[in-house]
């Protein structure tokens, strides 16, 4: 309440209706230093006294919204035709001073997109002010540990700036703070790995930034990072199928030679047993087998050539032919069979539909 006197004389009155409970201080100053020595105040108390009430300091919240909470806020509000653009018209609505704008808007072409607002709240200085007054709600110091609990965009580090080991961090040591920090926050680099959004090939992903390729996996993560993870695939497909074909020829080779001294090895078997030079020639039991009688006369020489009595030489004892069912072993593609057992007659044929015929 400010007062002027007039010409109204020496004496004036101030009243105050309906004040509100606390302290009023009143300033009374003369127009010259002669004039302040003969003021006299008196005051007149209220028909109705009122106990002063005490005011309650604010209490320090637990948490506090972020740069990025304020940002996004702000953005939403001064864009009124929800585009993700701050344009002229929006931009002189939200009242942002002319040497603000020139900070905030990176790319210099006259208006505002999210990421730049964001940077701009985000900046160390700014973030350091917005979350104190925060915390503070009007006092002049805030604790270490809610400072230290606060989800930051930057590094800070506030136990450095605690001179008087207190515990609480007051405007002096947080200005201090503001002149030493630095902005490590980027609103350009999504995944904060260093590369610029529009120059990473993986935004959303740290670990990632290029692409070599073009094969959609990260270099990091790639096997080869300058080859498509799809050409690698089909040439150790194309591999397995050479190497699986190389390993069949060469078992099959593998038993192709095998067999040939298999095949020996049974006639081997086969000759010792006919010819008695084997000791298991002895274990051959010989079968007592009824021949035919002779006849008492000797065939004309017209017998059908058809008869399998014409293998045999006049005058010869007939011999009993193997029954065809009889399965003999195959040697060099010919059928091979001793008959009767032990007796020493080898019978061949060359296939199983053939008649058995002594060997020559």
């Amino acid at each position: 309440f400010d007062m002027m006197s007039g010409k109204e004389g020496t004496n004036h009155m101030m009243s105050v209706e309906s004040p509100l409970n606390g302290q009023i201080d009143i300033t009374m100053t003369g127009i010259s230093d002669a004039e302040e020595v003969s003021i006299v105040v008196r005051w007149d108390e209220s028909d109705f006294p009122v106990e002063p009430i005490e005011p309650i300091a604010p209490v320090e919240p637990k948490a506090v919204d972020s740069c990025t909470d304020v940002a996004t806020e702000i953005f939403e509000d001064a864009d009124t035709d929800g585009d993700g653009v701050l344009d002229e018209r929006e931009i002189k609505a939200a009242e942002i001073p002319a040497d603000e704008l020139k900070v905030i808007d990176v790319n210099q072409d006259g208006s505002l997109e999210y990421r730049e607002v964001l940077q701009f709240v985000c900046s160390c200085d700014n973030e350091l002010m917005l979350v104190f007054e925060s915390f503070a709600l009007g006092r002049e110091e805030v604790s270490l540990k809610a400072l230290e609990g606060h989800p930051w965009s930057n590094d800070y580090d506030f136990s450095s700036i605690d001179i008087n080991d207190d515990a609480l961090i007051d405007e002096q040591e947080i200005e201090l703070l503001i002149v030493l920090c630095e902005t490590t926050f980027d609103a350009f680099d999504g995944d904060g790995d260093g590369v610029p959004d529009v120059d990473d090939a993986f935004p959303e992903d740290p670990t990632e930034s290029k692409d070599t390729d073009g094969d959609g996996v990260g270099d990091n993560a790639d096997i080869v990072a300058s080859v498509s993870n799809d050409i690698i695939y089909a040439s150790a497909g194309a591999m397995f199928l050479i190497l699986a074909g190389l390993l069949l020829g060469f078992l099959r080779t593998n038993r192709s030679s095998n067999e040939p001294e298999a095949m020996w090895d049974g006639e081997d078997r086969m000759t010792e047993v006919m010819f008695g030079q084997s000791s298991g020639a002895a274990d051959y039991q010989k079968e007592e087998v009824a021949l035919p009688e002779m006849p008492d006369s000797t065939p004309t020489q017209d017998v059908q050539a058809s008869t399998v009595d014409d293998v045999f030489s006049i005058g010869q004892p007939i011999k009993q032919q193997p029954p065809s069912e009889l399965m003999g072993m195959v040697l060099d593609g010919i059928e091979t069979i001793e008959f009767p057992t032990g007796s020493g007659e080898v019978w061949v044929r060359s296939s199983p539909d053939d008649l058995w015929l002594p060997k020559e």
